[in-house]
């Protein structure tokens, strides 16, 4: 028997197995917030980078390396000072968009150049304005020969009640309303009679411990109830004693 021995031909298809050069972009990004992250069934608890096996559409595996990045959620501490101030009159108060209408502490949400939500607590402080009533007494006076009368920089001129603007230890805006008496300085015409006489024997003469020595007239500088000086002028007349040879006839 004779025997052929025919050659045959046996095509063989490699299919390839890809990494993530050849796959596809492997580097992702996340929020803190939102971790635990899963990337097609793969969890990261945390950043870093993993191996993940995919099977093609020939049914070969493909090892792609993704490349997870976290975005922190930033707090006030780590962030930037929140603690604030403001004046009374500044309010309601607006920070960043946030209105706040008392003292107090609100967490507010920021988001951070990665696009991730930041939360920040601001701490307001507001300071008062203090009226006359609540900050010290301002009713004041002064003599007349006192005026003009300076107040903390404010000059009057005469008696009335004038608003004055202080800032307090934190720079507000304290209203005052200081209310001035002027007391008056009396000469004599306003005051009393000062024309008085006196005999001639009763001399020296004492008025209201001032001494005349003689008739004349002197100005006499007396304090009110008020403390203010007052200004009296004594006009005194001295009344002669007459001797026999003057007072008789021979």
């Amino acid at each position: 028997m004779r025997q052929y021995c025919c050659d045959s031909t046996v095509n063989l298809t490699v299919y390839p197995t890809y990494t993530a050069v050849e796959n596809t972009a492997v580097d992702t990004a996340v929020c803190e917030a939102d971790m635990p992250f899963n990337y097609e069934g793969t969890e990261f608890t945390a950043a870093g980078s993993k191996d993940i096996t995919f099977q093609t559409v020939n049914g070969c595996d493909s090892i792609v390396t993704v490349n997870l990045t976290v975005y922190p959620t930033y707090t006030a501490v780590e962030n930037t000072a929140v603690d604030t101030a403001v004046c009374e009159a500044d309010m309601p108060f607006n920070y960043e968009g946030t209105e706040f209408t008392a003292a107090g502490s609100k967490d507010i949400t920021f988001q951070t150049v990665n696009g991730c939500d930041s939360i920040v607590t601001v701490n307001l402080t507001v300071y008062p304005t203090y009226t006359a009533v609540e900050n010290t007494a301002v009713d004041t006076a002064v003599c007349e020969a006192d005026m003009p009368f300076n107040y903390e920089g404010t000059e009057f001129t005469a008696a009335g009640s004038k608003d004055i603007t202080f800032q307090t230890v934190n720079g507000c805006d304290s209203i005052v309303t200081v209310n001035l008496t002027v007391y008056p300085t009396y000469t004599a015409v306003e005051n009393t009679a000062v024309d008085t006489a006196v005999c001639e024997a009763d001399m020296p003469f004492n008025y209201e411990g001032t001494e005349f020595t003689a008739a004349g007239s002197k100005d006499i500088t007396f304090q009110t109830v008020n403390g203010c000086d007052s200004i009296v002028t004594v006009n005194l007349t001295v009344y002669p004693t007459y001797t026999a040879v003057e007072n008789s006839t021979t």
